[in-house]
C-alpha cells in the first residue's frame, strides 16, 4: 500500500518538476502545504510532519530536508515557536490542485497495476492471491527503483513493459514514476540538497567484465550507449573537480583481467577449430565472427586493453594484505553452504567457482573500505560494478554483509548513472535534455529479459550437452533443441513485442524444451501431412491436367483430322474432276484425230458415190480433171501429213481406251474406286 502511495507521489513530483520552473525545495513545499491542509494539521513539529508525509504520500524524507524547506521556502506562510510550526491555511488552491492531480495519477497507476496482475495471471494461467499480488507490487517497486534484487516476477514485469512498448500513455506513466523515484531517492539519501550540481566525494569504481566489453561495443549497440551515458557523467564530474585530481576513478581488478584473457583465449581456440562455438555470449560471437584468423583475435585483445587505457580505465593490482584478510575476509564455508541452499530454494543454478571468484572481489572491496560499509553510497569510496546476475544476487544478499544495513559491495551501472544524474541536477524536462538510455524502463526491461535468456540458455545448454554426451537424445532431438536454444540468444535491442511471449515462456516454463520439441515434432508431422496432402493435390491436379491436355490434344487431332479429311476430299474431288476433264479431253482429241480420215472418206464418197460429181468430171477437160485429181491427192497428202505430224498417238490411244469403256469411265463405280485410290496416294 505504501509503495502504491509512494509511486503516485513521485509521479506527481516528477510532473510538477518537469512542468514548472520551481526547484526541488519549492515542490517539496507544495507537498507540505497540501498534506497539512488535507489533514487539518495547522500546528506541527518536524517529526509530526515527517510522519504525515510518509502516511499520506509514502515519502520518507530526512528531517533536515523538511526543516530547510520550512525555514527557507515556507517562512512567509509559517510562524515558528521553538520546535512547533504554525501554518496559515488561508490559501488552499495549491492543495486542491495537488489533491486532484494525486487522485488522477493514483487512478492511472491502479489501472496499470491491475493490467500487470491480469497480464501475469494470463501468462501463468492461474489467479494470484493477496500475498502474491503484494509480492508483485513489491517486485514492481524494485523494478522501478533498482532497489534490491528480485527474481520472482521480474521476467513477467519486464515482459509486461515490453508488451506495452507502443503504448504512449503507458510509457509516459512509467517515465514519470521513474523520474520521480530518481528525484525522491536523491532527496532521501542526499546529505545536503544545497550542494546539488556537484559531486565531491572520491569514488573508485571497479568495472566487471561485461561493462568493459560494453565500453567497446562488443555486447551490442544499446549496452554501448548505456556505458557512454555513464562515462560522460563520470567525465563531467571529473572536469568540474579537475583542480583536485580525479574525483571518480574507473578501474578493474586483476581477476577481471584474467577473465578477459581467458575469454580471448577461448575465442582463439574456437577460431583455430580446437573447440566449437557453442551457444555463447554476444561478445564471443562478435569477436570470433569478425576475426579473419587466430592472429587477428590476439590483435583485437591488444587493442581492447589499449582502448581501455585511452578511456582512462586501468588495471588495479591491489591485493589484500594478510592482516586485512584476517579482519575483512568474506569467504566462509558456512556462507557458501547457506548460499547454495538459498540458490536451491530460489531455483538457481549454484556455481561454486563463480561464487568464490565474486566473494574474493567483494573481499577486496571490503579490505579497501577497511570494513567500513555502514555508510551511504556517496561515502562508500569503493564499489564493484557488475551486470552479472550472480553478482547482483550476491551483492544484495545479507549473508555477505558484515553488519546489518551495510551498503552493498556491488551495484549496477544504471544505479550510478541515476545517482550522478541527480547530483549533477540534470533534470528531465525540455527537449534539449537527452536522458540516459539506462533511465528508460523499456531498455531496463529488455536488458533483464536478454540477460535472463542468456543465463537460462547457458544453463539449459550445459544440461543439453550432458545429455548429448550420454547419448540420451536422438539426432532429431539434438538438431531441434540446438536450433531452439540458439534462437533464444538476443541482444536487448532485438527484444521486441513479437517475441516477448515466447521468451517469457522459455524463462518461466521448466519443461519448455520438451514442450517445444513435442510442438516441433507435431509441427513436423503436420508439415509432413500437409506436404502429403499437397503432393496428393498436386498429383490429382497433374492427372487432371494430363487428362485435360489429352482431351485437348485429341480434340486438336480430331480437328486436324477433320481438316485433313476435308483437304483430302477437296483434293480428291479436285483431282478426280481434273482426271475426268482429261478423259473428256482425251475423247475429244480422239475424235479430232479422225478428221483426216473423214476428209479421205468424204473425198472417196464424193468421187465414187455421187453421180453429179462423175458427170461433172466427164464434162471437164483433161487439164481440169488433172487439176481435180491433183487437188484430191493434195488433200489426201495433207490429211496424211496432219496425221503424221500433229496427232499424238498416245492421246489417241488413251482416247480410244476411254471410248471403248466410256460407260465405265463415267460410272459411279469408277468414281468411287478412283477416289479411294486418290485418297491412298494423298500427301498433305
Amino acid at each position: 500500500m505504501q509503495n502504491s502511495k509512494l509511486l503516485s507521489s513521485v509521479a506527481l513530483f516528477s510532473e510538477l518538476y518537469n512542468n514548472s520552473k520551481e526547484d526541488i525545495f519549492e515542490i517539496i513545499g507544495e507537498f507540505i502545504v497540501g498534506v497539512c491542509i488535507h489533514n487539518s494539521k495547522f500546528t506541527f513539529t518536524v517529526t509530526e510532519l515527517k510522519l504525515l508525509m510518509e502516511t499520506n504520500y509514502g515519502f520518507d524524507l530526512p528531517e533536515a530536508v523538511l526543516k530547510t524547506v520550512l525555514n527557507n521556502r515556507l517562512s512567509k506562510r509559517l510562524t515558528r515557536q521553538g520546535i512547533n510550526y504554525f501554518f496559515d491555511s488561508t490559501n488552499i488552491s495549491q492543495e486542491e490542485r495537488l489533491k486532484y492531480n494525486f487522485d488522477n495519477i493514483t487512478s492511472e497507476q491502479d489501472e496499470l497495476f491491475n493490467n500487470l496482475i491480469r497480464f501475469i495471471e494470463d501468462k501463468k494461467q492461474s489467479k494470484l492471491n493477496g500475498v502474491e499480488a503484494q509480492k508483485v507490487e513489491s517486485n514492481f517497486y524494485e523494478f522501478l527503483l533498482d532497489n534490491g534484487f528480485s527474481e520472482t516476477y521480474s521476467n513477467y514485469i519486464s515482459a509486461f513493459v515490453i508488451s506495452n512498448e507502443g503504448n504512449t500513455k503507458f510509457q509516459n506513466i512509467l517515465a514519470n514514476i521513474k523520474e520521480g523515484l530518481i528525484l525522491y531517492e536523491g532527496i532521501k539519501y542526499s546529505p545536503d540538497l544545497n550542494e546539488l550540481g556537484v559531486w565531491k566525494n572520491k569514488l573508485t569504481v571497479y568495472l566487471g567484465t561485461e561493462y568493459l566489453f560494453n565500453s567497446q561495443g562488443l555486447n551490442g549497440e544499446l549496452f554501448n550507449q548505456i556505458f557512454n551515458d555513464f562515462f560522460n557523467l563520470v567525465r563531467e564530474i571529473n572536469l568540474k573537480n579537475s583542480s583536485s585530481g580525479k574525483t571518480i576513478e574507473l578501474k578493474y581488478f586483476s581477476e577481471t583481467k584474467e577473465e578477459i584473457n581467458r575469454f580471448f583465449s577461448t575465442a582463439e581456440h574456437i577460431k583455430s577449430g580446437k573447440i566449437s562455438l557453442r551457444i555463447s555470449k554476444p561478445a564471443m560471437v562478435n569477436i570470433v565472427s569478425n576475426a579473419k584468423d587466430v592472429s587477428d583475435i590476439a590483435l583485437r585483445k591488444a587493442l581492447f586493453f589499449q582502448n581501455l587505457n585511452n578511456l582512462g580505465i586501468h588495471e588495479d593490482l591491489y591485493e589484500c594484505g594478510i592482516d586485512d584478510l584476517k579482519l575483512y575476509n568474506l569467504e566462509d564455508q558456512q556462507i557458501l553452504q547457506e548460499l547454495e541452499k538459498l540458490s536451491v530454494e530460489k531455483n538457481r543454478n549454484f556455481k561454486e567457482e563463480d561464487t568464490l571468484l565474486l566473494i574474493s572481489i567483494f573481499t577486496k572491496i571490503n579490505c579497501l573500505r577497511k570494513g567500513n560499509s555502514n555508510n551511504s553510497f556517496e561515502k562508500s569510496r569503493y564499489l564493484y560494478l557488475s551486470e552479472n546476475s550472480l553478482a547482483r544476487f550476491l551483492g544484495h544478499n545479507e549473508l555477505l554483509k558484515v553488519k546489518e544495513g551495510d551498503f552493498t559491495y556491488c551495484k549496477e551501472m544504471d544505479f550510478l548513472t541515476t545517482k550522478f544524474w541527480f547530483y549533477l541536477n540534470k533534470g528531465f524536462g525540455g527537449k534539449s535534455i537527452e536522458i540516459p538510455k539506462s533511465l528508460a524502463l523499456i531498455n531496463k526491461a529488455k536488458i533483464i529479459i536478454s540477460s535472463h535468456l542468456q543465463n537460462s540458455v547457458s544453463e539449459k545448454y550445459d544440461d543439453f550437452t550432458r545429455k548429448v554426451k550420454n547419448k540420451e537424445l536422438s539426432e532429431e532431438e539434438i538438431k531441434l533443441i540446438s536450433l531452439e536454444l540458439k534462437s533464444k540468444i538476443a541482444n536487448p535491442e532485438k527484444i521486441a513485442i513479437d517475441i516477448i511471449d515466447n521468451s517469457l515462456e522459455f524463462l518461466e516454463n521448466e519443461n519448455y524444451l520438451e514442450k517445444a520439441y513435442d510442438e516441433m515434432v507435431f509441427k513436423d508431422l503436420k508439415l509432413k501431412e500437409q506436404e502429403a496432402k499437397i503432393l496428393a493435390f498436386e498429383e490429382k491436379e497433374r492427372k487432371e491436367l494430363e487428362e485435360k491436355t489429352r482431351k485437348e490434344q485429341e480434340e486438336q487431332e480430331r480437328k486436324e483430322k477433320l481438316a485433313l479429311d476435308k483437304r483430302k476430299q477437296d483434293w480428291v474431288i479436285q483431282e478426280f474432276a481434273k482426271e475426268n476433264k482429261e478423259n473428256i479431253n482425251s475423247l475429244i482429241y480422239f475424235f479430232k484425230s479422225l478428221v483426216p480420215e473423214l476428209i479421205i472418206v468424204l473425198i472417196t464418197v464424193v468421187i465414187f458415190r455421187i453421180d453429179y460429181t462423175i458427170n461433172l468430171l466427164k464434162g471437164l477437160s483433161i487439164n481440169s480433171i488433172a487439176v481435180f485429181w491433183i487437188c484430191i491427192v493434195c488433200l489426201i497428202l495433207i490429211a496424211q501429213f496432219i496425221k503424221s505430224n500433229f496427232i499424238d498417238k498416245d492421246k489417241v490411244k488413251k482416247g480410244w481406251g476411254i471410248l471403248k469403256k466410256v460407260r465405265y469411265f463415267f460410272s459411279d463405280k469408277y468414281e468411287n474406286i478412283r477416289k479411294k485410290e486418290l485418297e491412298s496416294n494423298y500427301l498433305d
